[in-house]
């Protein structure tokens, strides 16, 4: 096992004591994260914007996108389903 020093403000360290948190696990998740699909978390209000914005872009735009063939949605299903069982 290695060792990771993180450098955390003083008002965060003490948020994260105070709320019981467990530090290990959430770093845990995030380097997960990291080593299965590549990208970094976001946080849910980033997510929720992004959701946001591709709505209203689809709404905006809904003429211009082409519907996705049924063999690429079966295709989806199977790779997430193994992804799932793996």
């Amino acid at each position: 096992m290695h060792t990771i020093q993180l450098g955390i403000q003083e008002e965060q360290y003490n948020y994260i004591q105070k709320s019981g948190i467990d530090i290990q696990s959430k770093f845990n998740e995030f380097l997960t994260g990291l080593i299965i699909d590549k990208y970094p978390p976001i946080t849910t209000c980033e997510a929720k914007e992004r959701v946001k914005k591709a709505v209203e872009d689809y709404k905006a735009n809904g003429d211009n996108y082409q519907e996705i063939d049924s063999n690429y949605w079966n295709k989806l299903r199977n790779k997430i389903s193994n992804h799932k069982a793996n």
